[in-house]
């Protein structure tokens, strides 16, 4: 079973804590990304912008405070003693004007720069501040690097237009800020219809974190556990990367219980069952929040792949995990269908409708144009629109009557959800001459599939 903790000596959780790494004291929690922070640095020495891309939770916060820190860069060749590291979490900037954003900017320059003993002086406010402040960096021989974690906020946000994005691509173009941004998908696909065309866009190169290595993975469980006073064992291990994969949220969240587990000096059999049946319940939320956050094209080909058992090489962090991959298997080729159907009925409850996972598909993502923070209601009215559009298309051709083959489904979902009349599945079968219920429901769920088909094709 391994080491055993002293019944004397009390042993802390070195797994439990679940914030970003944005401490001196939590540095040690930083694994991996070796190949990404090479990048990274390379990047900057040239004054490329870089734009970092990752699922929630994969550690991009983390990522972009740790890069900024000397003990880290240390371990590359790049000399980077003459960058201005400045970090902004933009999480709550989705209502905030261009001037909040220079504000805020400005003020974190001038932190930074007295940490770094410049004697920046703040003259103006707004865009002429923050371009006053930038041009004393650059007249002290630094090199301002502006690190905007949450980006997402900025690019969606309807107060932010072409001109803003403008001015930021100016100064890079100058060679006085380089910029890094963080979001979970790339630049061009979140941004709101007014800046989508921007050439601010244009600037960055792109680095990408997924899941750590395995060697990676093994090295954060084995170091943690070992400098917490009770190591784990190769085989122990060798359990939490074969279930929890190589997602450190996951990773951490399986280590934490594995580890409480063997403080309480279970025999390994007893250990091993109680480990998977506690993380598996205690990752659900997360597993279920990740398999949301997939398109409907990139779910049915994990699916499929799943039942296959093969490999999805595009989403390691997830696909590696064997939890993951029961969560997937447990969801049945039918999910899809039968979470619409509830939507469906809870078409005019706009507040219930919005919180179905209709809320997840690309077209509705796409008519929230910038609004990344909506109410369940604003949302369900997105999703009340969507839905009436893609009903629509099932309309078949020439003129309507019960007994047309190609308005079958129009018909069906009409007299189900659409119609205010809203007939029960018997009224329904008799109106459509069905000869029994069985008939009926295979048709029913024929006609929900074709809606959800042309609701992931919009």
């Amino acid at each position: 079973m391994g080491q055993q903790p002293s019944e004397n000596k009390v042993l802390e959780n070195p797994f439990v804590n679940k914030n970003p790494i944005t401490t001196p004291e939590m540095l040690h929690m930083f694994y991996g990304r070796e190949a990404q922070l090479r990048q990274l640095y390379q990047d900057l020495a040239r004054r490329q912008s870089v734009s970092v891309i990752g699922p929630r939770k994969i550690g991009k916060t983390s990522f972009l405070w740790c890069a900024c820190q000397p003990t880290i860069q240390e371990r590359f060749n790049e000399d980077l003693h003459r960058h201005l590291f400045v970090g902004l979490d933009l999480r709550e900037s989705l209502y905030q004007t261009a001037d909040d954003f220079f504000h805020r900017a400005s003020d974190a320059i001038l932190r930074q720069g007295k940490l770094r003993g410049l004697n920046l002086i703040s003259e103006g406010s707004g865009a002429d501040g923050f371009l006053s402040l930038v041009d004393q960096v650059f007249d002290k021989g630094f090199k301002l690097v502006l690190l905007l974690d949450s980006f997402e906020t900025i690019a969606r946000n309807p107060h932010i237009g072409p001109e803003f994005l403008s001015f930021l691509r100016s100064q890079s173009s100058n060679g006085k800020v380089t910029y890094v941004t963080a979001t979970v998908e790339p630049l061009y696909e979140l941004s709101h219809k007014g800046i989508k065309d921007s050439p601010f866009f244009n600037i960055f190169g792109q680095i990408k974190l997924t899941g750590l290595t395995r060697l990676e993975a093994q090295q954060l469980i084995r170091e943690l556990s070992g400098r917490a006073g009770l190591a784990f064992t190769d085989e122990e291990v060798e359990l939490v990367v074969k279930y929890a994969g190589v997602h450190p949220c996951f990773i951490l969240r399986a280590s934490a219980i594995l580890f409480d587990l063997k403080l309480q000096g279970t025999n390994q059999q007893v250990l091993r069952e109680h480990f998977i049946k506690e993380t598996y319940t205690d990752l659900k939320p997360l597993l279920q929040d990740a398999w949301e956050r997939l398109s409907s094209a990139d779910q049915a080909d994990i699916r499929e792949k799943v039942q296959k058992n093969v490999h999805e090489q595009r989403f390691p962090e997830l696909t590696e995990s064997l939890f993951f991959r029961k969560f997937v298997a447990s969801k049945g080729p039918d999910e899809a269908v039968k979470e619409l159907e509830e939507a469906l009925k809870n078409m005019q409850k706009l507040a219930e409708l919005g919180k179905t996972s209709l809320g997840k598909i690309k077209v509705v993502r796409y008519r929230l144009n910038g609004n990344v923070a909506p109410t369940p209601a604003e949302l369900g009215k997105v999703i009340r629109d969507v839905l009436y559009e893609a009903f629509d298309r099932l309309k078949g051709s020439g003129i309507r009557t019960d007994e047309a083959q190609d308005w079958l489904s129009y018909n069906i979902l009409d007299y189900r959800y659409f119609s205010r009349y809203r007939l029960k599945h018997r009224e329904i079968a008799a109106r459509l001459e069905f000869t029994n219920d069985r008939q009926y429901f295979r048709k029913h769920n024929a006609a929900l599939a074709e809606l959800y088909n042309i609701l992931v094709e919009m």
